[in-house]
């Protein structure tokens, strides 16, 4: 294999193109995303990297972010910012007190009378805030943990009520307890133990979710994989791991839980989803993925979106896949690098309104930012067009003995995949898999392992799938 930066040329006649459709490869695709020109939420010297969003009663979009500054004094700032469906609005911070830390993403629910909800911890003790529109209530006491507690999770139900899980361990490691409490009658309940597990130095993750029977699941992470919903015990599905975080839930449009993962030791992602009460096995879905970015939702269509992030060079820059319910697969990766010269993370996903929207942060020379952008999404899923604009590809010569070049352009810079598959789909020889910045490529692919026949060149980048039929002459 040769990989060559040439100088661009032009194409004389039109080549034809087509999209490979055989079982081992999924033709059905959203192809490329087409994100807004994303916006500046938020700049500072100061890191915060905890954003969020979600959709609230009347309609708009809330991007909300929370910071404790202890160093300046015992406070705490939360920031929001509204989409109205054409900007958004300006920066709203205020202090809340006690000064109290929270977690990542910023926790957010929101309540029957459409208030916004955000929980933060101090010490041990853990305190409840809401925004009505106008300003932040006083905090509402939740819990005194009896030792070490962590930051606690939130969630609404599809009732509105708010839910919330907590924690504590006894030695700051080892055995974790979790705890979990409702709003009702504006009051809370009183804490009852879910589950323990036992966390590693490398500590462990937990989150709550509602599917759409309106049960409450728990996930969490650390020396093991363990899964509980409301009404039935824990589940231990990936016992003594090495620091399995962090961990993440949603539900799809047949109700199965989708659990995403990550190992500290070799920073895969993966996924399993429950099917008629049993776990399927685990697939890859990043390989390699930046440790502890991730991000998982539905949207109406039923399609389950993933996000994470990769370092490529000194950069790092987010990625994406959805899983097809009609394939019942994955999509190819899809590159999202919209900032030049910005380090891009820790991405937050929310589909809702026929959009995905996406909530991160980025870094550059000093200044750390809260980026927030979204993509159209289709009314449902269609075959990838033939071929998008600004993408090429072809191989000469065609029909070839022995060696054949594949040359291909990219507009920007993207997330390719180049693979040559027989008649049948099975994989002979994978090209490149990999960043590339924008420009023209060649690659030489030598037959001479291979025999005389029918022959796929796979172009992957994003979501888009361009094929090109090629003949092997011995």
């Amino acid at each position: 294999m040769q990989l060559d930066r040439g100088k661009k040329y032009c194409y004389n006649g039109i080549m034809k193109k087509m999209i490979l459709v055989f079982f081992a490869i999924s033709s059905v695709a959203f192809g490329e995303l087409k994100w807004s020109e994303p916006m500046l939420l938020w700049s500072d010297i100061i890191y915060v990297g905890n954003p969020n969003i979600i959709q609230t009663t009347d309609g708009r979009i809330l991007a909300a972010w929370g910071k404790y500054y202890g160093y300046y004094g015992d406070s705490a700032k939360i920031f929001l910012r509204y989409y109205d469906g054409d900007q958004w609005s300006a920066l709203i911070e205020d202090r809340i007190f006690p000064p109290a830390s929270f977690g990542s993403p910023f926790p957010l629910a929101i309540d029957a009378d459409g208030y916004i909800w955000t929980m933060g911890e101090i010490d041990t003790s853990v305190y409840a805030f809401f925004w009505d529109g106008d300003k932040w209530s006083e905090p509402e006491w939740i819990w005194d943990a009896p030792r070490y507690s962590y930051n606690p999770r939130l969630i609404h139900d599809n009732n509105r009520r708010i839910w919330a899980v907590l924690n504590h361990n006894m030695h700051g490691g080892g055995e974790i307890y979790f705890y979990v409490t409702f709003r009702d009658n504006d009051q809370w309940s009183t804490p009852e133990c879910w589950a323990q597990t036992e966390w590693c130095e490398g500590g462990g993750d937990f989150r709550i979710g509602c599917d759409r029977s309106n049960q409450i699941w728990l996930v969490w992470g650390g020396l093991e994989l363990g899964v509980g919903c409301e009404g039935s015990g824990p589940e231990i599905l990936i016992p003594y791991v090495h620091t399995c975080q962090p961990v993440r839930i949603t539900f799809d449009s047949q109700n199965r839980a989708w659990l995403f993962y990550q190992f500290e030791f070799d920073s895969l992602t993966s996924s399993r989803h429950r099917v008629n009460g049993q776990w399927s096995p685990f697939e890859t879905v990043f390989s390699p993925s930046h440790w502890y970015d991730l991000s998982c939702c539905c949207d109406s269509n039923g399609v389950v979106w993933v996000a994470s992030s990769q370092d490529t060079a000194n950069l790092t820059h987010i990625i994406l896949r959805f899983y097809d319910p009609t394939t019942e697969r994955w999509s190819e990766i899809i590159a999202y690098d919209p900032l030049s010269n910005w380090r891009e993370y820790n991405p937050v996903l929310l589909a809702c309104k026929g959009r995905l929207w996406m909530v991160w942060n980025a870094d550059s020379a000093g200044t750390r930012g809260v980026f927030a952008s979204y993509a159209d999404l289709p009314g449902g899923i269609t075959e990838s067009p033939l071929i998008s604009e600004g993408f090429s590809l072809r191989v000469v010569p065609n029909p070839f003995r022995n060696k054949t070049n594949i040359r291909f352009s990219l507009p920007k810079k993207n997330y390719v995949r180049l693979n040559i598959y027989d008649a049948v789909g099975r994989l002979c020889t994978p090209l490149w898999d990999g960043w590339l910045e924008s420009g023209e490529y060649n690659f030489n692919w030598d037959t001479q392992a291979e025999i005389s026949g029918i022959y796929f060149c796979l172009f992957q980048v994003g979501g888009l799938v361009i094929g090109e039929k090629i003949i092997a002459v011995k």
